[in-house]
């Protein structure tokens, strides 16, 4: 039997198999492979190498930093029928008949170049390199895992003028935004304008000309201060505004949460909030949003 000796996509056997620890102390699956057919990208066909005697063997480490599992944990698990659940399950698995995918690339270690394998599938699967895409609930997942941090980086929302008073402008947040987590800087209610004060107008002249009444001095009006936002007591018993954007809502149930630790679960909650009105951020009024904020707060805020 010859070391494997070309790159490329190969079926394999399993001759032996055994899990281990790598260099580092991680829980690896080792197997030793005979090749017996390899892809022709050009012809896109399976041909037979049994003959050649080609032999590897690949090492997959299962987890790695931090106790979350690897890439590799999902494609042994699914290469080989294996639960996952349990290091000891899968050394223990009878694998004398099974035949699996793998993949051999070229690596360069310390300046040395070797051939390994790095990727593993079931015998069946399409050998053509493909882009992994995750399923809408996976991506749900990562929405709700990373959402604070995602925000940290987010294009901040916009708001509209108001069309004419005392309407409120909606706002509308980027496209795709995650709720904005909390910042130094807060977006400022926009303040509607203050109403110019009329000037008089000098009366028409009699047909007979007689001397016109004086025109009053003009007074320089004053800005007319905006009434002050409506506020109600909230399920927590704050007085909050009726009303308030995206980023400050997110900024007050950050402000009060009552214990860092459920950052996450605060994301999710948000998300869940959201979805209930559609999913739609854009659609979002400013009167759910703060209800959005009240709801979450209500069940993570500091108790008031």
């Amino acid at each position: 039997m010859i070391t494997v000796d070309r790159e490329g996509t190969f079926r394999a056997r399993i001759i032996d198999h055994a899990v281990s620890t790598s260099k580092n102390g991680f829980p690896q699956w080792v197997a030793d492979l005979l090749f017996t057919e390899i892809y022709d990208p050009d012809t896109d066909q399976w041909v037979e190498c049994h003959e050649w005697e080609m032999v590897a063997t690949g090492y997959f480490v299962l987890a790695g930093g931090n106790n979350e599992v690897t890439a590799n944990h999902q494609q042994v698990k699914e290469a080989l029928n294996w639960p996952g659940r349990t290091v000891s399950s899968l050394n223990d698995m009878d694998l004398s008949d099974m035949t699996i995918q793998v993949r051999v690339v070229r690596d360069n270690y310390q300046g040395k170049d070797s051939l390994k394998v790095s990727w593993l599938d079931k015998a069946d699967a399409n050998p053509v390199r493909q882009i992994s895409k995750l399923d809408s609930s996976k991506l749900k997942e990562l929405d709700a895992k990373y959402a604070a941090v995602f925000a940290k980086s987010a294009s901040p929302a916009t708001t509209k003028a108001p069309v004419k008073a005392p309407v409120k402008a909606p706002v509308k947040p980027p496209v795709n935004a995650t709720p904005a987590a909390k910042t130094s800087t807060d977006t400022e209610e926009p303040t509607k304008p203050a109403k110019a004060a009329r000037r008089s107008r000098k009366p028409k002249l009699p047909a007979e000309p007689t001397p016109p009444p004086a025109e009053p001095a003009p007074t320089a009006s004053k800005p007319v201060p905006p009434p002050p936002m409506a506020t109600k007591p909230t399920p927590s018993g704050r007085k909050w505004p009726d009303e308030c954007t995206l980023d400050e809502a997110w900024a007050a149930v950050n402000e009060n949460l009552a214990n860092p630790k459920d950052e996450d679960s605060v994301a999710e909650m948000w998300l869940e909030e959201i979805d209930k009105l559609g999913g739609d951020e854009s659609a979002i009024t400013p009167k759910q949003w703060a209800t959005i904020r009240d709801n979450v707060d209500a069940k993570y805020g500091i108790p008031f």
